[in-house]
């Protein structure tokens, strides 16, 4: 918003992380599938049949090493949810990753490359959605220049080496960056996105806390629609601070607010139209 007194069309910086490799979950991906392919394959396939570890932090691409073939290792690089994760809460199948694993199938060439052309089907996609609606809430058009098609091409005919350098990520990108500034551009921090303080809203938030409450006591709209367990497992995770299960809370709660609304929906069209009646 404090753009828009100046200007009405911004640039955007989206795409080269998933045309260039510029993700740490990229680097992270290509290094399971490197200790991955040190595993014999009967090992692994022993490995599968016991019980998962639910190892954390760094613990997770390793326990996924010993496990996964090629093509899960490579779908699971950008997954929030992993697979064995719905199944233990109860989800009956999986029709988000049917679709990534049928654009992984499709994709030919390195693990580098297969993985940026999913991002580019699947995760770009929701970007440019988010970006945009921003852009739209301040009354600003943006503009995409590292998705113009000559660009796009360009990056399509690079050698990996061009697009990641050990762990470096848009190599290429740095490397003329520095032609231009004169000095080195090299990663100094780990690249987050802004976080959502969703653990301090679903516990501090007196209508989000009370809204989870009644989805515990099975008394909100989602309760009739969701397993119990699952709603334990959210609840459970929100309260011990894991990522994914607190994410999966403010779904809950997010679902059930829809719902409530579309409990409202014809009460609030007949007021409307007796409005415009009168």
């Amino acid at each position: 918003k404090e753009e828009k007194r100046d200007v009405t069309v911004l640039l955007s910086g989206d795409g080269p992380d998933e045309l260039l490799g510029g993700y740490e979950r990229h680097g992270t991906a290509l290094r399971t599938l490197a200790v991955s392919d040190k595993v014999p394959g009967a090992f692994r396939a022993a490995f599968r049949r016991l019980p998962r570890l639910q190892m954390q932090g760094r613990g997770e691409p390793l326990e996924r090493a010993l496990r996964g073939d090629r093509d899960d290792l490579l779908m699971q690089s950008s997954a929030y949810v992993m697979p064995w994760e719905l199944a233990a809460l109860g989800m009956p199948g999986d029709a988000v990753g049917d679709y990534r694993r049928a654009s992984l199938a499709s994709a030919r060439g390195s693990d580098l490359r297969r993985m940026l052309l999913l991002d580019i089907e699947t995760y770009l996609d929701a970007v440019l959605m988010r970006q945009d609606k921003m852009a739209m809430a301040a009354s600003v058009e943006t503009r995409v220049p590292y998705l113009e098609k000559r660009f796009i091409e360009a990056c399509g005919r690079l050698p990996d080496s061009d697009r990641r350098d050990g762990r470096v990520g848009k190599w290429i990108l740095r490397h003329i960056a520095e032609r231009h500034l004169g000095r080195p551009v090299e990663p100094k921090a780990r690249k987050v996105g802004f976080a959502v303080p969703l653990t301090q809203w679903l516990q501090e938030d007196p209508r989000l806390a009370g809204r989870l409450q009644a989805i515990a006591r099975g008394t909100a709209p989602i309760a009739a629609h969701v397993p119990e367990r699952l709603v334990r497992s959210a609840l459970r995770g929100l309260a011990a601070g894991r990522r994914m299960e607190t994410e999966l809370a403010w779904m809950l709660v997010s679902m059930d607010i829809y719902l409530e609304v579309l409990d409202r929906a014809p009460d609030r069209a007949r007021q409307v139209r007796a409005a415009a009646t009168r």
